[in-house]
């Protein structure tokens, strides 16, 4: 099992995705948009709660804040659109065949370019891991 991973993953269009995840980070989902002409910063993409932000840095401007979350719970909109779907009213706006294939790919090309980078079972490297590799460690996780 991976306790750490971090990686590179480049996509069409020069497109890149940077991932790190592992057991021993804290619990924080922060996540930044990197583009041509500026930064987002999310406090929680995944769950958004009334006092989460996102922050649009524009180069050369000050940087605008503006609430994550609307007022509704974290995936109200999507049950409701589930529901509608199940009842015949809507039509899916996504489907997961469209999308896991991808993304289980992506996920399998990461995984396997760092087990063929695997340092030796310990505590993970404090260096990076070089543009355009991937690098895990497997070693034991800490015993509290």
């Amino acid at each position: 099992m991976d306790v750490e991973t971090q990686g590179s993953l480049g996509f069409p269009g020069g497109k890149r995705l940077l991932l790190s995840c592992g057991f021993r980070r804290a619990d924080d989902t922060f996540g930044r948009l990197l583009g041509t002409a500026g930064q987002i910063n999310i406090t929680a993409p995944y769950h958004p709660r009334a006092d989460d932000t996102f922050q649009v840095c524009a180069a050369g401007k000050p940087p605008r804040s503006y609430p994550a979350a609307g007022p509704e719970e974290p995936f109200t909109a999507a049950i409701r659109h589930i529901q509608a779907v199940l009842s015949g009213v809507e039509e899916p706006r996504e489907l997961a065949l469209d999308t896991s294939l991808r993304t289980a790919q992506a996920l399998h090309d990461l995984h396997e370019s760092a087990a063929s980078q695997q340092p030796p079972a310990g505590p993970a490297p404090a260096a990076a891991a070089p543009a355009g590799t991937a690098q895990a460690s497997t070693g034991p996780a800490p015993v509290a």
